[in-house]
């Protein structure tokens, strides 16, 4: 009996043997791709930021006042499958040549010929120059309290490089991050705040105006937005 049972495992062992030896390894691949159109929207009925009321310019701001706007800009992700992190930045200023905001939009360049002198952007929160303002722009659900404006926040130049822009939803901290009543990331659990697909955020803004002005012209300043998609680089 034992003879069998020592025969049984040196059969059980060769035939186990045997059929390793038939088996080998390899791999192939299987490639794909992702291709996406990127599509930021500024929605017409919510693409003006009003101070103080809405559509209503027989009232200005005083000279050396911080306001937050009473209404955003409503920016959508309009891609389809694209997620995507924005950067806000200003491109232009415009001057109307109507105080009560009824006559075309001009340059707000200088006119000594009748001693107006344009707005300019100040590259700090300050105001210390004839024109001289101070911009802020956060992305929020509801409209944000004056100090929830970061100094990281203002704007620093008109049209600046991409390298140098500033305002960018991804980043955390101040204003952008839950904690603080920013807005949730579109990936569950990434610590970047970026946006999802057909999701709409209010881009709400804080001014500094000038100390001094020479005239009480309206003025317009151009928003600019650029999305991405969140894996890129600028």
């Amino acid at each position: 009996m034992l003879i069998y049972i020592l025969l049984g495992g040196i059969m059980l062992s060769f035939v186990s043997s045997v059929y390793s030896a038939d088996i080998d390894t390899d791999y192939g691949y299987v490639i794909v791709k992702c291709t996406v159109t990127i599509d930021v929207e500024v929605l017409y009925d919510w693409s003006t930021a009003w101070f103080l009321f809405e559509g209503n310019l027989d009232t200005g701001l005083a000279p050396n006042q911080y306001e937050v706007s009473a209404t955003s800009i409503a920016v959508k992700n309009n891609s389809s499958g694209a997620i995507l992190k924005y950067a806000v930045s200003v491109s232009s200023i415009q001057r109307n040549t109507q105080e009560n905001g009824l006559g075309s939009w001009v340059a707000d360049t200088d006119d000594l010929y009748n001693g107006i002198k344009g707005w300019n952007i100040n590259d700090e929160d300050n105001n210390d120059g004839a024109g001289d303002f101070a911009l802020a722009a956060v992305f929020k659900p509801t409209k944000p309290g004056s100090a929830e404006f970061g100094t990281e926040d203002y704007f620093t130049a008109i049209n600046p490089d991409l390298s140098s822009r500033t305002n960018f939803t991804y980043k955390t901290g101040n204003n952008f991050d839950v904690a603080s009543g920013g807005y949730s990331s579109a990936m569950s659990g990434s610590t970047n705040n970026l946006i999802s697909p057909g999701e709409i955020r209010g881009l709400w803004f804080k001014i500094l105006t000038p100390q001094a002005v020479t005239d009480q012209f309206p003025r317009r300043i151009i928003i600019r937005v650029d999305g991405t998609l969140a894996g890129s680089s600028w």
